[in-house]
Parts: C-alpha cells; structure tokens; sequence
C-alpha cells in the first residue's frame, strides 16, 4: 500500500476517534480481518464480544513479551466496522519505554498470529455451529417424518382390526362401504320378498289341501270306498280272528288282505283325481318351491347378518378415514419436507467447503 494512500486511511480513521489521546498521536498501523466470503445461514457474530477478546490479547501479548506491566500506557486497539469486516487500530499513548518500533516488531512477530489463531478458531466454531444447526434440522424434520409414519401405521392398524381387511385406502374404504349397504339393501330386499312369496305359498297349498278334502268328503265315489275299505277290514279282523283258530286257512286270510288293499289303492286313485281336480297338480311344485325358499331364506339369513356386522363395523371406522386421509396428507408433506430439507443442507455443506477463514493483515505506519 502506498504512504499517500495509508495516510488518507489515517487521516480518515484519526477523525473517527474521539478522544484527546488519539488525536494526539498518530496510529502506529492497522490490524485488517477481511471475510473473503460469507455464506448464507451464518450465526451473527458479535463485534463488542470479537473487540474485548482481541483487546484483551493485545494487552497480554504487550505483557508477556515486552514486561509492560499496564498496556493501556503503551498502546491501545480501537475497531472499526466496515461492512462485514473488522479493522483494529492500533493507538500510540505517548510512552517512552517501550518504543514504537519494538511495539510493532511485537505485533508483527506474535501477535498477528495470535489475531489469525483467534479468527481461524472463530471461523472453525461457526462452520461447527452451521454444520450442527443442519443436523439438528435433519434430525427434527426426520423426526417429524417417523412421527407422521408412525401415526399413519396406527391408524391403519386400527382400521385392519376394526374392519378386517388388508387394503385400508381411503378410496377403498368408501367404496366398500358403498357396495356393502348397497348389497345389504338388495339382500334386505329379497329376504323380504322371499318372506312375502313363501307365505303366498303356504297358505294356496293349505288352500289346496282343504278344498281337497272338502272336496272328499262331497265326493260319493270316495264316500263308498271308505265304507268299503271299513268293511274290509272287518272282515279281515274276522279271517284273523278264525285263523288264530284254526277254523279257516291261511290263504282265506291273505285273500282277504288283498281285496283291503285293493279297496285301499282304489280310495287312493280317487283322492289323486280329487286332488288334482281341486288343484292338486300345483301341489308338488308348490312344495318344491316351499322348500327351496326356506333354503334360500336361511341363507340370505346369514348373508345378511353378516353384511350387517360388516356394516355396523365400517360404520365406526368413518371417522378414522378422515382422520387417515389426514395422516397420509401429513405424512407426504413431512417427506417433502425431508427431501428440501436434504437438499437445501446438502448445498449448504458444499458451499461450507469453499468458505475460508477471514484473511488478517497488518498495514504499519511508514517509517519516515
């Protein structure tokens, strides 16, 4: 640096400093701690905390290598802020002993790498503090994304115990929930219909049946053949009663059950065409029918009180399908979260690669 550009940088400091002492005497240099660059997220540093500490190794510097037991009668640091960088005047008080010249060798020698020291340590803690300040973010947002899953897995655990199903997507779940009241109606529907048929049924089968028999009874043809299926079998009792005897054969007993079954097969024919003029026909389909409805019945029985268990429990898990839409939706964004969070840290830690300690320079007053 040239003298003329030096003294217009003193000429320019000596009017910042206001007391009697510093205008009295010229500064004797200058201590320059430039940042070459700064880096975005960097904690603020505290200038007053950076002065007293520099200060105060000034004075210990003056101490210990030049026996000065009050440094403030020697020399003294005044620090200027320019932007982001620091500058340290050093002020001349006037002392004889020691001189200005062993001040700055002493300066020069050791103190300037006691300032470097200082700041490549005050460098090493911020990018420590960055670096932990990343960590404690990834492992926050982490955190939040293992709580998210966490509460996702219970909620869906839930609804697989409540439910019993595999796949508790919220869209699933609707739509079972849809087609499951919608079967359990129709079923309802049918079960009901069924009822209402296999009545109709039972009572045009005991219809049937009792107009038949009326029927019977009206019928002389029928009405004969009782009397003659009666008579029959008295004499049939009778031929036993005589055989037990011995006073007729056995062939006349047997005889006399045959015409007593004939007489029998007969009355059967004529309720048959009774029957089937009183609407008899319909009866051995009415009778199939009657029994597969009541097959039919108890199925859809069971069916649907299954349907109606499956439905009362989807019913308590409405609410959890909010709340789970919710949880995936929390979920997604802490991932998001995460993948920014890895990305912006990531960058950071390049760009911490390429930040370098402040560079510290000492600029002495020329010597005349």
């Amino acid at each position: 640096m040239s003298r003329t550009i030096f003294r217009a940088i003193l000429a320019t400091m000596l009017l910042l400093l206001s007391t009697a002492a510093t205008r009295a005497q010229q500064p004797l240099g200058m201590i320059t701690v430039d940042w070459n660059n700064d880096v975005p997220g960097a904690p603020a540093r505290n200038p007053e905390l950076i002065n007293k500490s520099i200060k105060a190794a000034f004075a210990d510097t003056l101490k210990k290598k030049l026996n000065v037991n009050d440094p403030a009668t020697v020399d003294d640091l005044e620090m200027m802020r320019e932007g982001p960088n620091l500058r340290f005047v050093i002020i001349p008080k006037g002392a004889v002993q020691p001189t200005q010249d062993e001040v700055l060798t002493v300066i020069r020698d050791s103190f300037l790498d006691v300032v470097t020291n200082f700041f490549n340590e005050f460098h090493a803690r911020e990018i420590a503090e960055m670096r932990d300040q990343d960590a404690q973010e990834l492992q926050m947002i982490r955190r939040r994304t293992d709580e998210a899953q966490d509460r996702l897995s219970k909620l869906r655990s839930t609804l697989r115990q409540i439910i019993h199903r595999v796949d508790v997507s919220p869209e699933t779940l609707r739509g079972a929930i849809t087609r499951l009241e919608d079967e359990r109606d129709k079923l309802a529907l049918d079960a009901e219909a069924m009822g209402v048929r296999k009545g109709a049924i039972e009572k045009t089968i005991a219809r049937i049946t009792e107009t038949g028999a009326d029927q019977m009874k009206k019928d002389r043809v029928a009405v004969e053949l009782e009397k003659l299926i009666q008579s029959r079998e008295t004499e049939l009792k009778r031929m036993q009663q005589l055989a037990a005897e011995n006073s007729v054969a056995r062939a006349e007993v047997e005889a006399s059950e045959g015409r007593l079954g004939e007489a029998r097969v007969r009355l059967w024919e004529r309720q048959e065409i009774v029957s089937r003029s009183a609407g008899g026909d319909l009866l051995a389909d009415l009778n199939k029918e009657l029994a597969m409805l009541s097959i039919n019945m108890a199925e859809s029985e069971v069916r649907l009180d299954r349907l109606g268990k499956a439905v009362t429990d989807y019913a308590k898990a409405v609410d959890l399908i909010d709340e789970l839409e919710n949880a995936q939706a929390a979920r997604q964004a802490a991932q998001n979260a995460a993948i920014e969070a890895e990305t912006r840290v990531g960058e950071h830690m390049r760009s911490l690669r390429q930040y370098q300690p402040p560079t510290v320079n000492l600029h002495a007053r020329p010597q005349p």
